[in-house]
């Protein structure tokens, strides 16, 4: 299965890209989370907001838990930050008190805030999340910096943290050929996830080679800011609406449930779901893991600058909840090499 599409889809950017190694070091990429609500000062669970160093979100998590004896399944997060990095983020905890989790002493993760809140932390509960990334041994700078001022959209594809080494050709085993499913929810979570993407990136990727990444497609179903959708049809003049950021064309993580486009946006999402062999028998596979749904097809990084460091380049920008950074940076950047080794 040619994987191209999904771990490698084309850049939406034509000018040229320029040398440079990111993730040199874990403090090379700093992320934080911009919360979706403050917690309110009561209640049973304990809201942290943590930095952690060289570490997944679920590793921090358990070490914080083991510290303050606190069940590691009650825990909760609005989600995932990379591990090769220095991020912070929200956490919420249950059976514990603030005053303990302030006083823990966890390897690799720093307490910032303990507060009490009435109810668990959930995936998706944020707004978006704030970067700061130092790019290194880079050719030239200046023309980097350059190129990132260039940025003003980019495709919303997920990024190849979704995808890990293998769980493309594992979730193809399972939920295309019908073999044995994971017995670990979590780990069924990911195939289920993965594949969706796949899908996703492939139609983004189709549109950017079209050249209609920014243009209503014939039967494109349409997002408004505030996330309902709508057909293009039922709109005067979408592509005017479209041009005044005021709605974005999107594309399917298919799902049994998920709303499908018509006219040519159909057929393309339909050669994506064939590309990936992904048919009625997978998405009943799929069933409460992978009801379907419909992301955006492109972003527009906010308050996104880039300047010179000496011979490095420092970038920073904001995203919405569930995009990637990575994805903003390859569209500067020659292929963003990492070195999450090195000291």
């Amino acid at each position: 299965m040619d994987h191209t599409d999904a771990t490698n889809p084309p850049r939406w950017r034509r000018g040229p890209l320029h040398a440079g190694v990111l993730k040199s070091r874990p403090d090379d990429f700093r992320v934080e989370e911009i919360p979706a609500y403050e917690p309110s000062g009561f209640g049973e669970h304990v809201f942290v907001r943590i930095e952690k160093v060289d570490l997944t979100t679920p590793e921090a998590v358990k070490r914080l838990c083991r510290a303050v004896d606190a069940p590691f399944k009650s825990a909760g997060w609005a989600g995932m930050k990379d591990r090769h990095a220095v991020t912070t983020q929200w956490l919420s905890l249950h059976g514990t008190t603030p005053e303990a989790v302030a006083a823990a002493e966890v390897d690799g993760v720093t307490i910032l805030d303990a507060i009490p809140h009435e109810k668990k932390l959930k995936t998706g509960h944020l707004r978006g999340n704030r970067f700061e990334l130092r790019v290194r041994e880079v050719t030239d700078p200046d023309a980097l910096v350059a190129a990132f001022g260039e940025i003003d959209v980019v495709p919303s594809y997920f990024g190849e943290q979704r995808f890990g080494r293998d769980n493309l050709e594992r979730a193809a085993a399972w939920l295309v050929d019908g073999g044995r499913s994971p017995r670990d929810r979590v780990q069924k979570r990911f195939l289920v996830s993965a594949l969706q993407a796949a899908v996703f990136n492939s139609v983004v990727a189709r549109r950017v080679r079209d050249q209609t990444l920014t243009t209503v497609v014939d039967g494109d179903v349409l997002q408004t800011q505030r996330g309902g959708l709508f057909d293009a049809a039922e709109d005067d003049d979408p592509q005017s609406r479209l041009d005044a950021g005021e709605v974005t064309p999107t594309a399917p993580l298919p799902g049994n449930d998920v709303r499908w486009a018509t006219g040519n946006a159909l057929t393309m999402e339909q050669a994506a779901c064939a590309a990936w062999s992904v048919d009625e028998a997978a998405m009943a596979r799929m069933g409460k893991l992978g009801r379907g749904t419909r992301r955006a097809t492109f972003l527009r990084p906010l308050a996104l600058e880039a300047a010179r460091d000496r011979d490095d380049v420092r970038v920073t920008f904001s995203l919405p909840s569930g995009c990637y950074a990575t994805v903003v940076v390859r569209e500067a950047l020659d292929e963003a090499p990492e070195r999450p080794n090195t000291p």
